[in-house]
């Protein structure tokens, strides 16, 4: 013992005794139930986490697709109802602006045609068929073939005119309905007629005949204009968008919009109310004379 060391049965009295060995489980019990406590923590979450991943992917499920932008291609043909439609048409749009000269074209004949759509959906007569989305270049054929698709009972296609020349202040209203000889020649003539008087009544200008002229384009593609009454140019083809629509249809040309007193009556915000207010009238007129 003068070793200063312990024997072994001493060593091991001492490293078992029972208080030590009491302290020992009393250890080993709390990290029992910490690692069990810490297993359940762990298998809890990986539930719950697992619920919301399976509740997120049912709710995905309910929710319906991301809608595409509407657009006029998108849209099925029109169900059959007691309404007359009315294809109106906006000249030009997009990146084709048309004529520039007081105002540009594209941004008057969209003017005018929303104005005449808000007129017309307020009349339980009408519904309204659009040849283009807002803003949107389209060909005349592809704007004429639209309203066929929709079924269009009428087509008002909206334009300004222009001049090039200076020294003189051309001005004044015209309209070309579907030539003479075609199966939509009789009602798109009345219409143009009744759209006429509606334009003069409002203090409008009418160029040629009456305001109603004719247009053709020959095998180069050159314009012919003839006036209202002669048929010399029977069978040659004119506006495309007339050609395509499938029913009465008429292109007006609304005013100069190089001319500023043209654009102050029917080209301005208070002008294009005005024509849109005249082809209102007359489209009420020519549904009118269809009960007739």
């Amino acid at each position: 013992m003068n070793s200063g060391t312990r024997s072994p049965e001493v060593r091991r009295t001492v490293y078992y005794s029972p208080r030590r060995a009491a302290r020992r489980r009393k250890l080993r019990r709390r990290r029992i139930l910490v690692l069990t406590a810490a297993a359940a923590l762990c298998l809890w979450a990986c539930t719950s986490l697992a619920g919301l991943i399976v509740s997120g992917l049912h709710a995905a499920e309910k929710l319906p697709a991301a809608a595409a932008p509407e657009s006029i291609a998108d849209k099925p043909a029109p169900v059959e109802d007691n309404t007359l439609r009315i294809a109106v048409d906006a000249g030009h749009g997009g990146s084709d602006i048309g004529a520039q000269g007081v105002v540009k074209e594209s941004e008057m004949t969209e003017a005018t045609a929303r104005a005449l759509i808000e007129l017309l959906e307020e009349d339980e007569r009408f519904s309204v068929v659009l040849c283009r989305d807002w803003d949107v270049r389209s060909t005349p054929t592809e704007r004429g073939q639209e309203a066929a698709r929709q079924g269009a009972d009428l087509l008002l296609s909206i334009h300004g005119n222009s001049w090039e020349g200076s020294g003189q202040d051309v001005h004044g209203f015209e309209c070309y309905p579907c030539v003479p000889g075609t199966a939509q020649y009789e009602e798109s003539m009345r219409f143009a007629q009744l759209i006429c008087n509606e334009i003069s009544a409002a203090g409008g200008t009418l160029r040629g005949n009456g305001g109603i002229r004719y247009i053709y384009f020959d095998e180069k593609d050159n314009r012919i204009i003839k006036e209202k009454g002669d048929e010399a140019a029977t069978g040659m083809p004119t506006f495309s968008i007339l050609e395509n629509a499938g029913c009465p249809a008429v292109l007006a040309e609304q005013c100069f919009v190089t001319s500023a007193a043209d654009v102050d009556l029917f080209g301005d915000e208070d002008g294009v109310r005005l024509a849109a207010q005249c082809y209102y009238k007359a489209i009420c007129a020519w549904a009118d004379g269809l009960s007739a």
